[in-house]
């Protein structure tokens, strides 16, 4: 909790319905309103402290920094693209209200939007990072996806956008909307070592140097180069869609439940696809305990030429836990 206001602070507490400027203090240091959405407003970790990371400059982003945040929710042309899974990708999720705010800049042009998608998802980590402190960033990425729903507040799948009422897919939206509750117990998690981000890194053909710039280490080893990250999705590139194509994956769950448990495989299939999880039924003795499977997806082929996906739910017999992952078949026309 803070003591004092910074002296650098050139904002103001704004007088307002039933608020005064003396409500304001060392932890409020500032209030405004835009006159939109009455009601309460709710902080997600209030005593969280938050370390920024800088990744747009005058000269543009990089995409080894961006992590990269939309402004209107899921929309068929904006498919936000992501390969570095120590990156949380975040967009704004759409609400049954639109809150329209025009700013006219000096030259005429008129800008309109706004997201707080990212530290509503900044937040939900710092939570689960203090209710379960011994747990990875990775773990905690793990649980907010595997969690997360696929459906709206009306119980209908989220679409692509408002217009095209098509069912959205994982590239247009991700894992879904997280859900912070399920998170704190999501049952199982996929989780990482450095040396497992190495081992991407050392896959992507990068040099020492480009190593070196994202570890900010030379303790690394490229003894074992591996693209097949721990990671809770699976996605296929198709070079035209029209070409078969089979890919083996290899996970490695552990389970964060309450003691001795089983969890049987459920598959929805992308179109054109067959996917095989071996072995079907994964069973815990203990807290903690780990178990691996394996998938191996054979893509046949489709003729629209788009995206076809599906998923990969564990079940807990118990009814308890659900663990989700993504299955995803995408064209790159990049072969």
């Amino acid at each position: 909790m803070p003591t004092k206001v910074p002296k650098k602070w050139k904002g103001t507490c704004e007088v307002g319905q039933n608020f005064n400027s003396s409500l304001c203090n060392a932890k409020l240091i500032g209030a405004s309103y835009f006159g939109y959405a009455s009601g309460i407003a709710k902080g997600v970790a209030p005593r969280a402290g938050l370390a920024i990371y800088k990744v747009s400059w005058d000269e543009g982003s990089y995409s080894s920094d961006a992590l990269t945040a939309g402004n209107k929710g899921s929309s068929g042309n904006e498919i936000i693209r992501n390969g570095y899974p120590w990156v949380l990708t975040v967009t704004a999720g759409t609400v049954d209200r639109w809150f329209a705010g025009t700013l006219a800049l000096e030259n005429g042009i008129s800008i309109t939007g706004t997201s707080i998608a990212c530290p509503h998802a900044t937040g939900v980590a710092a939570l689960l990072k203090g209710a379960h402190p011994e747990w990875s960033p990775t773990a905690i990425e793990s649980a907010m996806m595997t969690t997360a729903d696929t459906y709206d507040n009306t119980h209908s799948p989220i679409k692509e956008d408002t217009k095209k009422k098509s069912i959205a897919s994982p590239l247009a939206m991700g894992s879904g909307q997280i859900r912070p509750n399920q998170a704190l117990d999501p049952g199982l998690i996929y989780d990482a070592t450095p040396q497992d981000y190495v081992n991407l890194l050392c896959s992507m053909n990068l040099d020492e140097k480009q190593i070196m710039g994202i570890t900010r280490s030379r303790n690394y080893n490229c003894s074992n180069p591996s693209s097949d990250f721990n990671y809770p999705a699976f996605v296929v590139s198709s070079c035209d869609n029209r070409t078969s194509i089979v890919q083996n994956f290899k996970r490695i769950v552990t389970n964060v439940g309450e003691g001795a448990t089983t969890y049987e495989a459920n598959v929805t299939l992308p179109e054109g696809s067959t996917v095989i999880v071996s072995p079907t039924k994964l069973i815990f003795r203990n807290k903690y305990e780990k178990q691996s499977y394996a998938v191996t997806i054979s893509f046949k082929g489709n003729n629209n030429g788009e995206v076809s996906f599906g998923d990969l739910i564990w079940e807990e017999e118990n009814g308890n836990h659900t663990v989700r992952s993504p299955i995803v078949i995408s064209p790159t026309h990049v072969c």
